[in-house]
């Protein structure tokens, strides 16, 4: 993660402390699979604010509420910061082998970022299926990118099955795991 750098000026990327070897961070490429409620929102900020992280892009899957709002809490999200340049794309809009059950609108709200009062999106998610923008990333950039599954993994299995010469061509994928 860390690169020795020949030159002993300070850069904005430098690690710190560092008193005695002149190392330069390394921003790890990074793609989020998320199902943006409150939770994943901050998940996503956190992700953009970091000198460690390169976002990539941002997919959303079904789970604290239906697609159709995760996809608009995400682009909601990287509009309030500025970042329209950054790719979202829609994943799965269901589990694959369960009915879904209840979403968590107790406690995310029926948006799942309701009380944030962010305005409507600007723009629509990327026309490729969030499947199809990870395979594309991984590919372009083999052993190179984490995918951070924070939401159900839909996606991530549906890349595996369809597309296993791009899961396998992934850096690592992190899970939040949970019940």
């Amino acid at each position: 993660m860390f690169k020795r750098s020949s030159s002993t000026s300070r850069s904005p990327k430098q690690c710190w402390p560092s008193s005695r070897v002149n190392a330069v961070m390394v921003s790890q490429p990074l793609i989020i699979d998320c199902d943006p409620g409150i939770d994943d929102a901050i998940a996503i900020l956190l992700a953009l604010a970091s000198p460690e992280l390169d976002l990539l892009a941002i997919t959303t899957v079904a789970g604290n509420v239906p697609l159709a709002n995760t996809t608009a809490n995400g682009l909601r999200v990287l509009d309030m910061v500025g970042r329209p340049d950054l790719p979202l794309a829609a994943g799965a809009e269901r589990p694959l082998v369960r009915v879904p059950s209840d979403d968590s609108s107790e406690t995310h709200g029926e948006t799942g970022l309701d009380g944030s009062n962010l305005p409507e999106a600007s723009r629509a998610a990327a026309g490729e299926h969030a499947v199809d923008l990870i395979a594309r990333l991984a590919l372009e950039r083999p052993g190179e990118i984490t995918l951070a599954a924070v939401g159900p993994l839909t996606n991530v299995a549906l890349l595996a099955a369809l597309r296993p010469d791009a899961f396998a061509a992934l850096r690592r994928i992190v899970v939040m795991g949970g019940a």
